[in-house]
């Protein structure tokens, strides 16, 4: 399970506050998976994480959430 680095960032368009958090918590909650990834901070294995996901079937990878 992660942990959301939290900094000041911008709430999606159209989507409140509380429903993004909600989301976050949902995904924190789920952990990483064949179709989500936890990054910290971008690093040098990023684009072969983002290519790997591209050639299989799509996923998500959220960057400033520590994986525990």
């Amino acid at each position: 399970m992660g942990n959301l680095a939290r900094s000041g960032g911008d709430v999606l368009p159209g989507r409140g506050s509380s429903s993004v958090i909600n989301d976050l918590e949902i995904i924190l909650s789920e952990g990483e998976s064949h179709a989500v990834e936890f990054k910290e901070s971008p690093d040098k294995d990023l684009p072969l994480e983002v290519c790997a996901f591209a050639n299989a079937y799509g996923g998500k990878v959220y960057i400033g959430i520590h994986d525990d």
